[in-house]
């Protein structure tokens, strides 16, 4: 539980059952908002989340991944903050192309996890459009 602006957040109550990409989306985007984050909205640290984002897109379809990572584009990054966690803007953006067009080797990747027979044991909800 966290508290965005004046209201509480409970983000169990967001993932029963099935879960909706746009539901989980909306929890990273008022996750996002939150203190330190919202201190500097265009960090490397904002990035990340985005980054997940789209990850989290691309396992559903092309499209919603492109969505996420044209938003990611129109960002003004802080080119500082990336350096100072080593991480170069440019490189970082090309890593997030390359990932939707190599999309079938992070699929199998999701697939390869599913079967360790350690997260096998844990309750799965499945993530839903």
């Amino acid at each position: 539980m966290y508290r965005s602006g004046e209201k509480l957040f409970n983000i169990a109550d967001c993932f029963e059952g099935d879960i909706s990409f746009k539901k989980l989306t909306a929890v990273f985007d008022e996750y996002s908002k939150t203190p330190p984050l919202s201190a500097a909205p265009n960090s490397y640290l904002q990035a990340v989340l985005q980054e997940a984002k789209l990850k989290i897109a691309l396992s559903l379809t092309v499209e919603e991944a492109q969505s996420i990572l044209e938003q990611i584009n129109k960002r003004s990054w802080d080119v500082d903050h990336f350096k100072a966690c080593g991480v170069n803007v440019s490189e970082w953006l090309q890593s997030l192309k390359i990932a939707i067009v190599k999309k079938d080797i992070f699929l199998k990747q999701i697939e390869v996890n599913k079967q360790d027979k350690k997260i096998a044991k844990l309750k799965s909800s499945e993530l839903t459009l």
